[in-house]
């Protein structure tokens, strides 16, 4: 067994969520325009059915939650690679299905990782998590579970990724995914991972906050979304969504025409980078 610790929680998540201001209107450009430094950039990156995301922090340190499918490994080694990174300070994975941590082993191999984040749910863990944590044990990476309420402040703790679900792991393997409000000063990020459509409407029961997102990633690869939850969005945001061939038919094109917002698509738009300043968030070509 992996030995595995808590977050310290100092301050109540619902509380400290209030304090995120409106988030101001998203616009785009062909090139970048903000300043050259201080920025967040994130990566939606390429990995076919599956999630990568990768941030890299104002302060240099980096983030990868979730790694795809280890057979499109390569491809994800390869886009780290070209961005000359040298470690992965936080390494988040949602929750244990192939699709989502098949690539880390070969990262984790490769670059040292400072600490590993799961949400615990090793009772519906697909074949090859197990691998995950021997090879995680191997390398003695500090490994915490998450669940809602819990926070971290990364960035010089300029920037909060609060966990918003799951709160106890009582649904699928896909209903216990990590969720995630990323927050730097005026714009925020939502990053929902393969939550089904109970808990889309939770979400915006719980957290109505949610709503001002500039970016919501399209939950499962582009699956099922409730009518709340595609109408829940204001000030133009952007729709991501992670995904490649399949045998599910995803991502579910009715679904994504109920969007109201730009919708990018990895499988074909490629890698989606966007950039922000903690005033801006913008879509960029690299």
């Amino acid at each position: 067994m992996i030995s595995t610790s808590r977050i310290d929680k100092k301050d109540p998540m619902k509380a400290s969520i209030r304090f995120v201001t409106a988030c101001l209107v998203l616009t785009f450009f062909c090139r970048p325009v903000l300043a050259s430094d201080g920025l967040m950039t994130i990566h939606f990156v390429d990995v076919g059915y599956g999630d990568a995301i990768f941030i890299e922090l104002p302060d240099g340190e980096n983030v990868l939650i979730d790694a795809g499918q280890s057979e499109h490994a390569g491809r994800l080694t390869k886009y780290l690679d070209a961005r000359n990174i040298e470690s992965l300070e936080t390494v988040i994975l949602t929750h244990p299905h192939e699709d989502h941590f098949g690539g880390f082993v070969s990262l984790i191999e490769k670059w040292p990782v400072g600490t590993f984040y799961i949400n615990g749910d090793a009772q519906r863990a697909e074949d090859g998590y197990e691998d995950l944590i021997r090879t995680i044990e191997g390398r003695r990476v500090s490994t915490t579970v998450l669940e809602e309420g819990d926070e971290l402040l990364l960035g010089g703790k300029e920037i909060r990724f609060s966990v918003l679900h799951p709160s106890a792991l009582d649904g699928t393997a896909n209903e216990n995914a990590l969720v995630f409000l990323i927050v730097f000063k005026e714009i925020s990020i939502l990053l929902t991972s393969d939550i089904q459509a109970a808990q889309q409407d939770e979400l915006l029961r719980c957290y109505p906050q949610i709503q001002s997102a500039n970016v919501i990633q399209v939950p499962h690869h582009g699956g099922i979304i409730t009518d709340q939850f595609a109408e829940a969005f204001g000030n133009d945001p952007v729709f991501i969504v992670s995904t490649g061939a399949n045998e599910y038919g995803k991502p579910l094109v009715e679904q994504l025409d109920k969007l109201k917002g730009k919708v990018y698509r990895t499988d074909r738009h490629g890698s989606v980078v966007l950039q922000s300043d903690g005033h801006q968030i913008e879509v960029i070509d690299e």
